[in-house]
């Protein structure tokens, strides 16, 4: 594994991406989930949650892998904006871990919506704990946290959906196709994303 400095930040270079993982759930038998204005195709063993808050689309909670020890969770958010900036989102994502042993990948493709941002962090996570204003967090080794931007590009504007997939990072490794196959990517148009190409 080879750990590149650049801009700030800790690129990853290894034969052996994150995304791989020995096993996926990309191809088990789907369903179709309506959140919002975008649909969302996920494994049917993806229980949906009812959601707690106006500002989530949809929430599932799903099934530990054979080796994990928890179950991982993929939360969708519509804020009606872009809240910040991709830019914005995407450092503070990236500061959620700690740096010592933080891995990132990030990519940016098209989807069924329009296009996506693919923010893919592994380390140990400071994972919030309650809610936001009290800004408590507890580190967390070991974990995996899959964020996504999913830009549905309508005729004369914008909409912008937040995707988190997080947990134990054996868990949320079986989940990474799914996850993709959920927004409807296109993986012949995915390629890397380096923050300086964020859109304002």
């Amino acid at each position: 594994m080879k750990f590149v400095v650049a801009a700030g930040l800790i690129w990853v270079t290894t034969s052996i991406t994150l995304a791989e993982s020995p096993q996926s759930d990309a191809s088990a038998e789907l369903k179709k989930v309506q959140a919002r204005s975008i649909e969302l195709a996920v494994p049917k063993n993806w229980e949906e949650v009812k959601t707690t808050s106006s500002m989530r689309a949809a929430q599932f909670r799903i099934p530990a892998s054979a080796e994990g020890t928890e179950t991982a969770d993929l939360v969708v958010f519509y804020f009606g904006g872009p809240t910040g900036g991709v830019k914005a989102n995407v450092e503070r994502w990236l500061g959620q871990f700690d740096e010592k042993d933080r891995q990132i990948e990030m990519f940016q493709g098209e989807c069924r919506a329009g296009s996506y941002i693919l923010v893919d962090v592994i380390g140990t996570w400071n994972k919030p704990d309650g809610p936001p204003f009290a800004q408590k967090t507890i580190a967390t080794p070991n974990s995996r946290v899959v964020n996504v931007i999913v830009i549905e590009e309508n005729d004369d504007a914008k909409d912008y959906y937040f995707l988190k997939l997080s947990g134990d990072k054996r868990s949320v490794s079986k989940q990474t196709d799914a996850l993709r196959q959920a927004i409807g990517a296109k993986p012949e148009t995915e390629k890397p994303f380096a923050i300086k190409d964020a859109p304002n």
